[in-house]
């Protein structure tokens, strides 16, 4: 797959007036075979884009539950070629873009020309990096960019209005809003303003909007999608399968998929 399946992906989901589901796993969690057939497996209960996370050892923008895979999946020996040719056989088995989320540091001990021809033949279509501010990232962009893969950025919620549309100007794929501060993991609610911000950052971004951090309910993937493209989860469906509770791993999937379908009858309501 290449960066214009994220694009067809996001307009096949607009034309079905429902919002995309994008699934965080990390890969190595907690075998590389056993994420290879999570990943399968969450494909398979729905998610529109698949996550694939590259452990890392100080993930500062993790919770305790994406931290705890992390040191499992570095334990059992994962590392970013391994991932990338998960990703490759991944790319011939589910029918969704593969984007790719790394702290920059992994990333820059392998090389930026050689990640982004090697994420081309293994078929991903972006890639996420955290950890790594837009005033720093044009020499990872621009290789990446030269296969067609996207770089996708990021706005925090301390990111002041000038700040979010020059991010904006430059965002490739979609543009990833973070919900709230703080790190990954669930959250009982969201900051008073957060749906006004959203309208903003959809209103000057020229890419889907995403959000992501904190969403553990399909009732609050429901209610965030009315505000932007897509919803991001994560922590949740790691926590369930890391306590092989696969049924509501399963569950909970399929439910934030059918959240976001009702998200376009209720847009109208919820602007």
């Amino acid at each position: 797959m290449t960066a214009g399946v994220l694009e067809s992906t996001f307009a096949r989901a607009s034309q079905e007036r429902r919002k995309v589901l994008v699934v965080y796993f990390p890969a190595g969690f907690p075998t590389m075979r056993e994420s290879e057939r999570a990943f399968e497996r969450i494909a398979g209960w729905g998610a529109d884009i698949l996550e694939v996370g590259v452990p890392f050892s100080d993930p500062i923008a993790d919770g305790p539950i994406l931290q705890a895979a992390s040191r499992t999946a570095l334990v059992s020996g994962a590392t970013l070629a391994g991932i990338l040719a998960l990703c490759s056989r991944l790319s011939c088995r589910v029918c969704c873009p593969l984007v790719l989320m790394s702290y920059y540091n992994p990333l820059h001990r392998y090389g930026c020309r050689r990640l982004a021809r090697d994420a081309r033949h293994c078929g991903l279509s972006g890639v996420v990096v955290p950890d790594l501010p837009p005033e720093e990232s044009e020499p990872l962009r621009a290789e990446l960019a030269g296969q067609g893969i996207h770089l996708v950025r990021f706005v925090t919620p301390f990111s002041p209005p000038a700040r979010v549309r020059r991010i904006a100007r430059g965002a490739s794929g979609f543009l990833y809003c973070i919900s709230s501060a703080g790190v990954t993991g669930p959250r009982r609610g969201f900051p008073k303003g957060l749906s006004a911000r959203l309208r903003f950052i959809k209103r000057v971004a020229r890419v889907p909007v995403c959000v992501g951090f904190g969403i553990s309910l399909p009732r609050q993937a429901a209610f965030l999608s009315g505000f932007c493209d897509g919803i991001i989860t994560g922590s949740r469906v790691v926590e369930l399968w890391q306590q092989r509770r696969y049924d509501e791993a399963e569950r909970f999937v399929r439910e934030c998929r059918q959240a976001l379908g009702r998200a376009g009858r209720t847009e109208k309501k919820t602007a």
